[in-house]
């Protein structure tokens, strides 16, 4: 179900720092919106504020949303929360076999760098491994670039 955009009520949230969301209005400009907005009946934001900007920032007038029924105020919030720290990120390894599996499938393609270029922004964050407490910035570009360069 598609709802506008300017009828999606935002109302106090928790997260107040963004980020940078012209990778993700990139994202789903090329592979679509795959997770829906989350809001209630009345059009109350639940999930997904990083989401919308970046339809926004796309000039989209509809946006496809989940419609969630929300029993009182706290289970709101806790629905917040939840979409936002109930996520994993890939491990090193994962990143590792997506990067393997996505050079496979565009082995037909010639220009091996732009298959660099789309999976920049994904490497950007910098990895922790806890225990050397040791913190890789750039390794996890590197070995990507080293897998899908040659």
């Amino acid at each position: 179900m598609k709802v506008k955009i300017e009828d999606i009520v935002v109302n106090e949230r928790i997260r107040k720092e963004f980020g940078d969301v012209s990778d993700l209005a990139r994202d789903i400009d090329e592979n679509g919106l795959i997770n829906p907005i989350t809001i209630t009946k009345d059009n109350v934001l639940i999930a997904g504020e990083r989401r919308l900007e970046a339809c926004k920032l796309l000039g989209f007038d509809e946006v496809e949303v989940h419609i969630l029924e929300i029993g009182d105020e706290t289970h709101f919030l806790m629905a917040e929360i939840s979409e936002n720290e109930q996520r994993k990120e890939f491990t090193f390894s994962e990143k590792m076999r997506w990067a393997e599996r996505l050079k496979r499938l565009r082995k037909s393609d010639q220009n091996r760098k732009s298959i660099f270029q789309e999976t920049n922004g994904f490497f950007q964050k910098p990895i922790l491994i806890i225990g050397n407490s040791i913190l890789f910035k750039d390794l996890v570009q590197w070995v990507i670039s080293a897998i899908l360069i040659k």
